[in-house]
């Protein structure tokens, strides 16, 4: 009797593990999804820009995939959340309005399996300049360069992430000094272009090493 009651437990809580892991009826938003679902957010990082004057332009759509078993399946009904309805919303089709500058974390829910974007509002800006716009030295030697993002009032827009790039690594390496510049190291002779993007504007410095 007493190794029945054993086997009983044992048999009962891995059970009762399983219960508590799933959602209830009330929580899940597709009964009908498939089984071992896995669900994907694109794109994982995003951002908005906006002006003095907010409009439904200020928004992006974005994607939701789900997976069963590995294999793409026509994706179940989601529910959408932000985490900062005062930077961000979204609608039911997972459509995100920026509303105030700052970050919020989009999430996508089918049953208990859950993904997220993170969506960044920014200060629009009309133009990204790098400076110098052109460099020259010989092998051995380094150069900074400095990347702006300015307005539409032609100020630096604060808080802008840049993006840094060289056509050809061989000819220079570039090292990150701050969230506006670039070190560069002159590594053989010959000519290159480094290149910056923010919020989808870009700017460009010629580089000639002897």
């Amino acid at each position: 009797m007493m190794r029945f009651r054993r086997l009983l437990i044992g048999l009962t809580l891995p059970c009762a593990a399983a219960l508590l892991a799933c959602p209830s009826d009330d929580d899940l938003t597709d009964p009908f999804a498939p089984m071992a679902l896995r669900i994907q957010v694109t794109p994982t990082t995003v951002t908005i820009p906006i002006t003095d004057t907010v409009t439904a332009s200020n928004s992006t759509q974005l994607g939701l995939a789900a997976f069963s078993l590995g294999i793409r399946v026509l994706t179940p009904h989601a529910q959408w959340t932000t985490s900062n309805s005062n930077v961000a919303v979204v609608d039911a089709t997972g459509r995100v309005q920026a509303l105030h500058l700052g970050q919020a974390t989009i999430t996508a829910r089918i049953n208990g399996q859950t993904d997220t974007s993170r969506v960044t509002v920014s200060n629009a800006i009309s133009r990204v300049t790098l400076l110098p716009s052109t460099v020259a030295g010989v092998v051995g030697d380094t150069a900074t360069l400095t990347a702006s993002a300015l307005g539409t009032n032609g100020l630096l827009v604060a808080g802008t992430a840049y993006a840094f790039a060289v056509n050809d690594p061989t000819v220079v390496s570039i090292a990150r000094s701050g969230n506006q510049t670039v070190r560069l190291r002159f590594l053989k002779a010959g000519t290159t272009t480094v290149v910056v993007t923010a919020v989808g504007q870009a700017a460009s410095s010629a580089v000639t090493v002897q």
